[in-house]
């Protein structure tokens, strides 16, 4: 049977009582030796000092093992006379085992002190190359309680560092492996690393004072590369972890909790690896990171923060991949200065004010992030921002799903936006951006609302489902909206009002509880080659003093009419289609002026163009169905008018052979990446069982664009059967006789949005 290491090495056994009896233990060691110390109180006067000769030498004291539950037996302590500037033990050598053993710094004489509690300058360091084990070992009282330097790599498993100014410093080339460790009470910082340290420190626990200032768990400056893995940082005060200089650490698994000011901290030049750490109740955010720090980080928890949960500064570029941020007492993620990097597959949800802040010059890529029932808005971008966000869900906040203000100016493209308490998109100021490919549906205010000097661009989006209005154009908007499918949104699928200014064009605009298109106030704009369908009341309303150009659109299977003009409006109408409307296909009204001419009208006996009131204006040139409703024109009516009529084999034929003026061309449905650019045509498709009038119907058909797909001869009937009876009630678009006509839409009958409030416009 073999010997233990003990039974074979030379043992010297070392009694309590007597000044300096550890040191003359060693003076007379050699390799190898074993002192094993009795329980109890150790004095010493002299540095304990190992160097690289004396190797393999065990300090433990006497039945030590790790079931001892009751620390270190034995106690080292520096007297009164130890130099100040002195370790208690300064290793050396490799080979060194210190086992239940605790290490206790000397106290500066009163009148010496720079404070009541000032602790020595040191406590043990370990140099040059050695691979000193301290195991189920103390460290008390000293400035710093291990200091690892040169190319030391020790194991200290298993022990406490308590009362010191630092716990453990590491630098040089400095690798060691701390295990199981408890650090307490220390004044300023637990770890710091610096130079080019490296090593790990893997499931210690980090206790601190809440009632301290500024207390730093685990700090690495320099060319760190300490892994920092598994451990429990609570109640440290200050930031739990903090890495700068050009550290490139792996800070892996930790939980935070308790009173800190920040979880982590990224700055300087940093490149950091983040993952799988947990920071709960910070007094400020869980992660910051800033200057021109980058890291990858991945996996993290942050929740409850009093601040933002994460915030992103400076010229910082981080990959932010696959976090979690929720119930921050502000926001979500914030971002400014000039900071950017790629942030995908996050979560932030259930924040006090927005999902995700950006702010100043950001300029980063948001990808497939959930920003989700946040008590502010979800996306809020201002100053200058220029950011790409893509294939997002942004779902159920309380304040706007997106929100643009100042400057900003996004790339919005393959999201869905939805749900969401108040509106979708919300653009204000002269915040401006591209939106294409999105989906933006069922969001309560309404699914977008353009404000201010806003000239963004709304291109193949599907906006539907909204009960307060599909898109809302205001102030002295300018935008471009084209190729978009606008359907199922109350009140209007699309409204123009105040002074805005838009280009509308190839949009499907259908299945409205409103009316398809309105513009009214002092609003003007283009509309062109839109197909309006389907509507409870008109396809297109122009009032108050509006002046749009409206052209070579198709307004078809309204309930009421198909285009009201009323109130002092304006504008020009050429080239428009319009087909199986409920009511009048046009009606002018009120001391309107429109010029309204070469637009083709089917009306199948429901009503063509009826003037009343006193409508002014031009009406030329048209072509409307022959019929006894075909024109109806009141006595007050002082418009140059032209009664023309077109018999409707005629106008079939001209339908049928002159198509391309109504054409929109669109992106087909269903989803937010498209393959290619479909047409919408306009086509008239006649019943082959039905001999009657009634065979004739307005409909479109998909072509595609591309060159080696055949026409699609699939097409979409709106026949007059879907069409609500003339003789059902109607609404305030009729110009019936007798028929009192309800108050004009106007400003006032539109919802007002209160401006943002400055405290929450990030948190």
């Amino acid at each position: 049977m073999n010997a233990s290491p003990m039974e074979t090495a030379t043992v010297v056994r070392v009694q309590p009582g007597k000044i300096g009896a550890v040191g003359l233990a060693l003076l007379g060691a050699r390799p190898g030796t074993h002192i094993v110390l009795a329980p109890g109180h150790y004095l010493e006067h002299q540095q304990l000092t190992m160097p690289s000769a004396l190797r393999g030498v065990h300090i433990c004291c006497e039945g030590a093992d790790e079931s001892n539950k009751d620390g270190p037996g034995a106690t080292i302590t520096c007297t009164e006379d130890t130099p100040a500037n002195a370790a208690l033990v300064r290793i050396a050598a490799s080979g060194v085992v210190f086992k239940n053993v605790k290490l206790v710094g000397r106290s500066t004489p009163v009148e010496q002190r720079t404070s009541p509690n000032e602790p020595a300058r040191g406590l043990v360091y370990v140099e040059g190359h050695s691979n000193v084990i301290f195991d189920h070992c103390e460290f008390a009282g000293a400035v710093s309680g291990l200091c690892i330097q040169g190319s030391a790599a020790p194991t200290i498993r298993s022990s406490t560092f308590r009362d010191c100014t630092c716990g453990v410093v590491l630098r040089e080339n400095a690798t060691p492996a701390l295990e199981d460790c408890t650090l307490l009470s220390c004044s300023s910082v637990f770890i710091r690393c610096s130079d080019r340290a490296g090593g790990r420190i893997e499931r210690c626990t980090f206790t601190g004072n809440a009632a301290a200032a500024g207390i730093e768990g685990f700090v690495a400056t320099g060319d760190v590369t300490t892994s920092f893995a598994d451990n429990a940082l609570h109640d440290v005060s200050g930031c739990a972890v903090v890495v700068n200089g050009r550290c490139r650490s792996a800070i892996k698994g930790n939980v935070i909790t308790g009173m800190h000011l920040n979880g982590i901290l990224a700055g300087e030049d940093s490149d950091p690896i983040v993952t799988a750490n947990r920071s709960i109740g910070t007094a400020g955010s869980g992660i910051v990171i800033f200057d021109r720090s980058r890291g990858m980080y991945q996996g993290n928890e942050v929740s409850e923060s009093r601040m933002a949960g994460v915030g992103v500064r400076d010229q910082a570029t981080p990959i932010f991949n696959g976090n979690a941020i929720r119930k921050s007492k502000g926001s979500g993620l914030v971002l400014d200065g000039s900071a950017g990097g790629v942030f995908s597959w996050n979560t932030m949800s259930q924040n006090a004010c927005a999902g995700v802040g950006i702010k100043d010059h950001v300029h980063a890529l948001f990808d497939n992030n959930m920003v989700r029932d946040n008590q502010g808005y979800g996306i809020w971008l201002q100053d200058a921002a220029r950011c790409t966000l893509q294939h997002n869900t942004i779902e159920g906040n309380v304040l706007a799903g997106i929100s643009g203000n100042d400057t900003s100016a996004p790339t919005v493209a393959h999201n869905t936006v939805r749900d969401g308490k108040a509106q979708g998109v919300l653009l204000s100021n002269k915040a401006s951006g591209t939106f294409s490919n999105n989906t933006i549906s069922g969001n309560k205010g309404s699914n977008v609302l353009v404000m201010g000097h806003s000239d963004s661009v709304f291109e193949h989006n599907v906006i539907t489902g909204s009960p307060g209005g599909g898109m809302l154009f205001r102030e002295h908007s300018r935008c471009t909206v084209k190729n978009n499918i606008v359907e199922r949104n109350s009140r209007a699928n699309i409204a123009v009002l105040d002074d805005s200014h838009p280009t509308v064009s190839d949009n499907l605009i259908q299945d409205g509880d409103g009316r398809g298109i309105v513009i009214t106030g002092s609003a003007s704009g283009t509309f062109y080659r839109n197909f309006v369908s389907s509507h409870v009341l008109a396809g297109m309303y122009v009032g108050g003093r509006a002046t749009p150009i409206v052209k070579n659109s198709v307004v078809t299977k309204s309930s009421a009419s198909g285009l009201v003009i009323e109130d002092m409006a304006q504008g020009l109408f050429v080239g428009n289609t319009f087909s199986n409307n409920g009511c009048a296909a046009i009606a002018i009204q009120g001391s309107s002026k429109p010029e309204v001419t070469g637009n083709t009208v089917m009306h199948s006996g429901r009503g063509g163009v009826w003037m009343g009131e006193y409508a002014q204006g031009s009406v030329r040139d048209n072509f409307i169905e022959a019929g006894d409703k075909a024109w109806r024109v009141g006595k007050n009516v002082r418009a140059d008018v032209d009664t023309t009529v077109t018999p409707g084999a005629e106008l079939a034929e001209r339908i049928e052979t002159d198509t391309s003026s109504s054409t929109c061309s669109l992106l087909p449905r269903g989803g937010a990446s498209f393959a290619r650019k479909d047409a919408l045509v306009v086509v008239l498709i006649r019943n082959p069982d039905d001999a009657s009038d009634n065979a004739l119907s307005l409909g479109f058909s998909r072509c595609s664009s591309h060159p080696s797909s055949a026409l699609h001869a699939s097409a979409r009937l709106f026949g007059k059967g879907e069409v609500r009876d003339a003789s059902s009630p109607t609404n305030s678009d009729s110009v019936e006789e007798g028929f009192q006509r309800a108050p004009s839409i106007n400003e006032d009958s539109i919802p007002e949005v209160p401006p943002p409030s400055a405290q929450l416009r990030i948190g």
